[in-house]
């Protein structure tokens, strides 16, 4: 796989999304009808990594947040394309949960290496403190929103609430894919 051509892809989709207010599908399909070079297996990598990096910004964003600290650093005060670098490196390890962070470095680009240290960090998420607020701490386990996991709370119980989030923050499956 091309992952320079994937992380492009992916970067150009985010930030449409992100900055320009796009609909993530839209904003895929413009990039993806336009980038015919990619392969079928490039473009789902790229489906999987926008969609994915979408559900769990709020966790990704959180993880990021505690390691840049640990060196008095902000993500907010970094430039805006090494935010969404480090933010989809931090996914790949989070969300694939297959990445190393030397391996997610690599795949986001020389841009990050700078911070290989903060994705080490992420990776090892178990030495970052979580938040003390109890509902701050449910909203990035969950990566929702923190109104939402508030009200999601009080109507149905934090464990209702996980359970929910989990499955929401789960990747849809076409009909024909197995269960795993």
């Amino acid at each position: 796989m091309r992952s320079h051509l994937v992380r492009t892809a992916v970067l150009e989709i985010y930030e449409e999304v992100r900055r320009q207010d796009a609909r993530a599908d839209e904003a895929m399909q413009r990039v993806l009808r336009r980038e015919k070079a990619l392969r079928s297996v490039e473009r789902r990598a790229v489906a999987d990594a926008v969609y994915g990096l979408l559900r769990l910004q709020g966790r990704v964003d959180h993880l990021l947040g505690r390691a840049l600290q640990t060196r008095k650093l902000a993500l907010k005060d970094l430039a805006t394309p090494t935010q969404h670098l480090l933010r989809y490196a931090a996914f790949l390890i989070v969300g694939d949960e297959q990445q190393s962070a030397a391996t997610a470095a690599n795949l986001a680009g020389p841009e990050v290496a700078p911070y290989a240290w903060a994705l080490e960090l992420v990776a090892s998420a178990g030495s970052l403190p979580d938040p003390s607020d109890p509902m701050e701490a449910l909203a990035v386990a969950t990566s929702l929103p923190r109104w939402l996991a508030k009200l999601w709370s009080e109507q149905l119980g934090e464990a209702e609430t996980r359970s929910l989030a989990e499955a929401l923050n789960q990747r849809l499956r076409s009909p024909s894919a197995p269960m795993r």
